[in-house]
């Protein structure tokens, strides 16, 4: 897992990344306390079209909120929330469905 600080400044970083079309962060332990910053990031990164959040700590409430940022984005055309404990929620999936395709198992 990496710290909470760490993934801040991270995000911070690749938010400076504005031609991103794909980003992977895997198994970082990203969980609701980094959604602000993650959700920040994504606003920035305005050609991203594929997300890989796969294997990280993201309840419902977290995948939702996360929803509600990318629908005022240009369309993210693929996530992957596979092993977030909140993607087994069917509301915090109908949510996250609205914005883009999301990679099942």
């Amino acid at each position: 897992r990496v710290p909470s600080s760490v993934l801040k400044e991270l995000f911070g970083s690749i938010k400076d990344c504005k031609n991103l079309t794909t980003l992977t962060l895997r198994y970082l332990g990203i969980d609701d306390s980094s959604d602000r910053d993650l959700c920040a990031m994504l606003q920035s990164l305005r050609h991203l079209d594929v997300l890989d959040l796969h294997g990280n700590r993201l309840t419902s409430d977290g995948i939702k909120a996360m929803a509600e940022h990318l629908q005022r984005r240009d369309k993210l055309e693929v996530i992957s929330l596979l092993e977030n404990p909140g993607i087994k929620d069917q509301n915090a999936r109908k949510e996250i469905q609205k914005c883009c395709y999301l990679l099942e198992d």
